[in-house]
């Protein structure tokens, strides 16, 4: 799911502890927080949410390495 909402050039959060993070380009363009930690997730979303720039960059280089994969 992760590929397929890059694709749609969306920014995305996974969690660590999983391939995720790697698939995904964390830190860079998907954000890994910890498993469990609902602070975290929060904080991340409200990140995205908040900061357009950010959220857009990340979902243009999040679709730019989709069509490299796919």
């Amino acid at each position: 799911m992760a590929v397929e909402a890059m694709a749609c050039g969306k920014p995305v959060i996974v969690f660590e502890g999983t391939s995720l993070p790697e698939v995904t380009f964390a830190p860079d363009v998907g954000i890994a927080v910890p498993m469990r930690d609902v602070s975290a997730l929060k904080d991340a979303v409200i990140s995205l949410v908040e900061n357009v720039d950010d959220r857009l960059r990340r979902g243009r280089k999040a679709r730019e390495i989709a069509e490299t994969i796919l």
